[in-house]
């Protein structure tokens, strides 16, 4: 078992390059933060997709797996639903 202190002391930074201790990464903005869930659900979707068991709606909702089910219910958010700057143009409102 590690010692508290030793923990601690990793914690704090990271060893760059020359061993010197480096700053920890920055975190990133709300903004950043949501736009990398959306990539990693297009990715999921997409690998769904890939492996052919993707389906949207209702048809989705009847796969015979709960992880297909949540992963179809994924899909279909992603694309029928859509807000205020979410950034996808292919579904302007009409008053835009």
């Amino acid at each position: 078992m590690r010692s508290a202190r030793r923990d601690r002391g990793r914690r704090s930074g990271r060893r760059g390059d020359a061993g010197r201790l480096t700053s920890a990464p920055r975190r990133p903005t709300e903004i950043e933060y949501l736009r990398l869930i959306e990539t990693l659900a297009h990715e999921v979707v997409e690998q769904a997709a890939e492996e052919g068991w993707l389906e949207f709606g209702e048809l989705g909702q009847q796969a015979p797996t709960a992880l297909q089910r949540t992963v179809n219910a994924l899909a279909t958010e992603l694309r029928f639903r859509h807000h205020p700057d979410d950034g996808c143009l292919d579904h302007l409102t009409e008053d835009a």
